[in-house]
């Protein structure tokens, strides 16, 4: 059930993202709700936790839940920008940099808090240290695969720009 939280979340913080930009609210509630919609879920995140899935998950899914809005609100303001034809202020769009920044920072708080400064944590306490290592190693392979590929598919995609140059440059000439 922590997954339904989870998408309620990243459906109403990015929802008052979306609404927030286009109605033009002010960076105190452009902040606010995306923000508390964070904190209510690394709330419910901590009393599910303490029930049915351990701190390390519920800590980690507060920090995606941040970042997931972080990239929506990004993507928000780059296109915004775009659609205005670069018509919003530079100190406006720094302002909503870092207002999408502070999602990041409250979602890697929580995990934080959820990871770091627990005191005793009797779900972890009874997994078995080398299924722990296991997981670990697993988790370590993910991301270095992940990484691999996002290398590649950036020279592909930084290829393909300096070849789109080059045929510019000779049309040019």
């Amino acid at each position: 059930s922590h997954r339904y939280w989870f998408f309620a979340g990243l459906i109403l913080g990015g929802g008052s993202i979306l609404q927030g930009s286009y109605a033009d609210w002010s960076q105190w509630n452009a902040m606010a709700v995306p923000s508390a919609v964070i904190l209510i879920y690394a709330f419910v995140a901590f009393r599910k936790a303490q029930i049915d899935a351990s701190y390390d998950q519920m800590g980690d899914n507060c920090y995606y839940l941040g970042f997931m809005l972080t990239l929506i609100a990004l993507s928000i303001s780059l296109i915004r920008f775009g659609a205005d034809g670069g018509s919003l202020s530079g100190s406006g769009l720094v302002a909503r940099f870092g207002i999408s920044l502070l999602t990041t920072l409250l979602g890697l708080g929580a995990r934080l808090i959820f990871i770091q400064f627990r005191l005793v944590d009797e779900i972890d306490a009874s997994v078995d240290p080398e299924e722990r290592l296991r997981s670990a190693i697993f988790d370590l392979s993910s991301e270095v695969r992940m990484t691999a590929d996002n290398l590649r598919e950036a020279g592909r995609d930084f290829s393909g720009g300096i070849q789109e140059i080059g045929t510019d440059l000779r049309t040019l000439m």
